[in-house]
């Protein structure tokens, strides 16, 4: 409906204008929007502005006191009451129907988001002494997560949403380094992936980040892994850096995974635990495996 609202505002502006009706000063506060509009128009038909509603309402909201001036001049009076009633009434379903980036009541569609704001919820420090690292999993999810998670913005993360955007190395470790206790959401195939490295299934190496992030699985599922980490020492897990060793403790994981699938009754309890948690069974299988040999471990050193 913007064009509508435009033509009719410039025509009866113009009208105005060469009837000598309007001050000089309506004159000289519509001039900007007019050039500004102008502009818009050109950009679109040249090819270099990005054709998104929601770049255009600003333009429009701080127009519509100038569709005053179509009321100025009393002639056909209750012809323009109604042309500006069907304007009105046909910008409702526009909004439903005909703009697939703006809404007139923004909605989140993907309910799994509450679903996942209501675990950050349940993980996060009261106290606003953690970091939140958000990856992007979409322009409305990502950013109703920021609003409402209620971390402090200083604390908070997000990865560039842009389809060519590089991740801010720098600022992603100074989030991290912030607080030693955080929630990282990030999602399959992320641009993160270039700076993590996963030790093993709890463990993490964030490039510029000088300790390790021990990592607590709280959802994994197709789409995103959800992990609260607390920031440690790398000096425990110098073993890993070892192949050798590294193999020798794959086996022994290995084992104890078989074991645990072995005992029919701890096997069933972990079958209802990963279904509680929203997780793989095999994938809480590998954390419990790990976990036990970490213990032993620790008995024999």
């Amino acid at each position: 409906m913007t064009p509508l609202i435009t033509i009719a505002t410039l025509y009866y502006t113009i009208k105005s204008v060469k009837k000598r009706e309007p001050e000089m000063s309506i004159i000289w506060w519509l001039l900007p929007f007019v050039v500004l509009m102008i502009a818009f128009i050109y950009k679109a038909v040249n090819g270099t502005l990005l054709l998104q509603p929601r770049f255009v309402i600003l333009l429009l909201i701080t127009s519509i006191p100038f569709y005053a001036l179509v009321f100025m001049n009393k002639d056909h009076l209750k012809a323009k009451k109604i042309i500006a009633w069907a304007i009105i009434i046909l910008i409702l379903p526009y909004s439903y129907l005909g703009a697939r980036n703006i809404q007139a009541f923004p909605r989140i569609k993907d309910k799994t988001t509450l679903d996942l704001l209501k675990i950050i919820h349940n993980e996060v420090d009261k106290n606003g002494t953690q970091s939140l690292i958000l990856d992007f999993i979409g322009w409305d999810n990502t950013y109703f997560i920021w609003l409402r998670s209620g971390v402090a913005p200083d604390n908070i993360f997000i990865v560039n949403g842009a389809k060519y955007g590089k991740v801010n190395a720098s600022e992603l470790a100074k989030k991290i380094e912030k607080n030693k206790t955080g929630i990282i959401v990030k999602k399959n195939e992320s641009k993160m992936d270039e700076y993590f490295h996963f030790l093993n299934d709890t463990v993490l190496e964030v490039r510029k980040v000088a300790n390790y992030l021990y990592l607590k699985p709280i959802i994994i599922n197709s789409r995103i892994t959800l992990y609260k980490y607390k920031s440690g020492d790398k000096a425990p897990l110098i073993f890993y850096s070892d192949r050798k060793l590294l193999k020798v403790n794959e086996n022994a994981i290995h084992q104890i995974e078989e074991r645990i699938k072995a005992n029919t009754q701890q096997y069933n309890s972990m079958i209802h635990e990963a279904e509680i948690r929203g997780i793989e069974i095999d994938t809480l299988i590998r954390i419990s495996a790990i976990n036990l040999y970490k213990q032993k471990l620790k008995k024999t050193h």
